[in-house]
């Protein structure tokens, strides 16, 4: 669990350099070299697919949940109009 933490708190500051204070000893130099600087960017690639991934997530879960609560209503509507018309 430590390790996951500290691989977050890495990629936190990859990404978002000031969401973090600079002296921790976890951060990610970037600074350097050119290989850093490609971890960097595919990080950063990474972490914003990620995003859209859960943003394309949360639409269609609402479109289902929608769908879902007026089956329902149908379903109760269509099983009361049932009931009032076999008496």
């Amino acid at each position: 669990m430590t390790r996951l933490l500290r691989l977050y708190a890495q990629i936190l500051d990859v990404v978002r350099p000031d969401a973090q204070s600079k002296g921790r000893p976890n951060s990610v130099d970037t600074s350097g070299s050119r290989l850093s600087l490609a971890q960097a960017d595919t990080v950063r690639k990474a972490s914003a697919h990620l995003e859209e991934w859960r943003k394309t997530i949360l639409v269609s879960e609402r479109k289902r949940f929608r769908q879902s609560q007026l089956d329902l209503c149908l379903t109760i509507y269509a099983t009361a109009t049932l009931r009032r018309t076999d008496c």
